[in-house]
């Protein structure tokens, strides 16, 4: 067997690995967004008065958006193998070798591993994206000004 067949296998390999990764963590993530908007509804249908919500049940709604936000962030950090609370100097090494393991380019155009390779990069970078937001949110607030 030649060196780049192998190669090859070794790529399709990881990148079959890398796929079921990514969707063992978006199955956990939609179960666990499911278990939350379940929990707030049942919330919701448990107050007393349809029309009058006291301050107190008002505050609870926001928890409830806020953990599925930090069930997301989770998974966004096990997407890119890191622990949650990784500093972001971890989170832009991570994704930087990610990224480039997932590179498209790498793999022949208009192949299977080209379009799983984009996917897969996709959702490196989604990730990222989010971390980096939660982690560095001034970066986004510089990022939307005009001059």
């Amino acid at each position: 067997m030649s060196l780049l067949r192998r190669l090859a296998l070794v790529f399709r390999s990881y990148l079959a690995t890398t796929q079921e990764r990514i969707d063992s963590i978006a199955t956990d993530e939609q179960a666990r967004e499911a278990d939350a908007r379940r929990k707030a509804v049942e919330e919701i249908n448990s107050w007393e008065g349809a029309g009058e919500l006291s301050r107190h049940k008002m505050a609870a709604a926001p928890r409830t958006t806020d953990a599925v936000q930090q069930a997301r962030l989770a998974a966004d950090y096990r997407l890119l193998g890191l622990s949650p609370g990784a500093d972001l100097a971890a989170v832009e090494e991570a994704w930087r070798r990610l990224a480039s393991r997932a590179d498209p380019k790498r793999f022949p155009a208009g192949s299977d591993e080209e379009k799983r390779a984009a996917e897969i990069l996709k959702s490196i970078n989604e990730a990222y994206g989010r971390i980096r937001e939660v982690l560095n949110p001034i970066e986004g607030r510089f990022g939307k000004l005009e001059l």
